[in-house]
């Protein structure tokens, strides 16, 4: 799921449901200066996506997201 604002800043979730490292949450942000900041759930998820997409901060931080009637629930 992604979102934009008109202030500049976009939000992208990404829900793995398959990968090599099991089911997994991140979130990429990109603030209005362009800066790019990846949030995982461990440091294997942050460096392999990190490997694949280019970030200007990598944090691991407890993320988790789920599908709900009403869309999508991120904590």
């Amino acid at each position: 799921m992604g979102v934009g604002t008109t202030s500049g800043v976009r939000i992208v979730v990404g829900m793995w449901d398959r990968s090599p490292f099991g089911p997994f949450t991140d979130v990429f942000l990109e603030l209005p200066d362009g800066t790019s900041v990846l949030l995982a759930p461990d440091e294997i998820v942050a460096a392999y996506v990190s490997g694949t997409y280019r970030f200007d901060t990598v944090s691991v931080v407890d993320v988790h997201a789920r599908r709900t009637a009403r869309g999508l629930e991120l904590s």
